[in-house]
Parts: C-alpha cells; sequence; structure tokens
C-alpha cells in the first residue's frame, strides 16, 4: 500500500511539473485582443485597460495585449 501511495505522488509531481510550462509556451510571442463592446472612456473600458496591463506583466514571453473599443458590439 505505501508503494502505491509513493508512485502516485511521483505521478503527480510530474504531472504539476509539466503543466505550467506548456502553459506558458501558448502565450509566447502571441498578441491577446481584449473586445470591449462599449464606448472608450467609459468604466467597462479603463477595466478592461487595467487588465490587460496586468496580463501583459504577469504572462511569459514577449507577449502583447490589446484593448479594441467596438461601441455595440455585443448587440
Amino acid at each position: 500500500m505505501p508503494a502505491v501511495k509513493i508512485l502516485l505522488s511521483l505521478v503527480y509531481l510530474v504531472v504539476v511539473a509539466i503543466t505550467p510550462a506548456s502553459a506558458q509556451d501558448f502565450y509566447k510571442g502571441k498578441r491577446i485582443t481584449v473586445l470591449i463592446n462599449f464606448a472608450p472612456g467609459g468604466p467597462t473600458d479603463i477595466e478592461g485597460r487595467m487588465v490587460a496591463r496586468y496580463l501583459t506583466k504577469h504572462l511569459a514571453g514577449n507577449t502583447g495585449v490589446v484593448v479594441q473599443n467596438m461601441d455595440d458590439a455585443g448587440a
């Protein structure tokens, strides 16, 4: 029984160690466009730009985040 627990623990550690690396490589060098369906200058636009600034800092690689306002895009 202890051998099974050790084996499962090792498998779990390998899966956890591999997963973040593949997620970081996915966004490396790509551009993300955040679409905001309201006019520029409103609270939704300001919040979207704040999120975009956060994403740029915390995503791996040279990931560019562009905020694009499209008035009435959801209609």
